[in-house]
């Protein structure tokens, strides 16, 4: 089988970034999932340093921190009973594209408290109360800056 070299060299720049970026572990040790790349979210929490494993204390990423409104992608969810929280395992798009014809090999980023992603674009809801729960409103500088009015939208 003959491979050409730029797309030797693109694989294995791509497997070297996604290996060094987290040691992200599945609880029970299992498979890493598939990322479904339609399952966009943004970190609304700034500086998280995300998790090995759900409800684990161990940063996945040694040193570093998540930034505000970075987008990621949600591979798995994972439920923490004893604390009632929802966990996800985020993923990045790899900072080296794939050849054609090659799947997109994720970067792991590790496992963060739901309730510190936005993932929909509108506004949760309290299922008892109906109050509306989470949502975020991001301007461009030049809309803040020009006082230009937005138009009004529930979420």
């Amino acid at each position: 089988m003959k491979i050409k070299l730029a797309t030797f060299t693109a694989l294995l720049l791509a497997f070297c970034v996604s290996d060094a970026r987290a040691e992200v572990k599945m609880p029970g040790g299992g498979a890493l999932p598939e990322v479904d790349w339609s399952e966009p979210c943004w970190i609304g929490y700034d500086r998280f340093n995300p998790r090995d494993l759900p409800g684990s204390t161990d940063s996945a990423i040694d040193g570093q921190s998540l930034p505000f409104m970075k987008k990621y992608y949600i591979a798995a969810r994972q439920k923490e009973a004893d604390r009632n929280i929802t966990w996800a395992l985020l993923a990045a798009k790899s900072e080296v594209p794939p050849p054609p014809g090659f799947p997109e090999t994720p970067d792991w980023i590790g496992w963060v408290p739901t309730f510190y992603l936005l993932d929909r674009p509108e506004a949760r809801i309290d299922p008892t109360t109906r109050i509306y729960k989470k949502a975020m409103v991001v301007n461009s500088a030049k809309a803040t800056i020009s006082g230009s009015s937005m138009s009004s939208s529930r979420g």
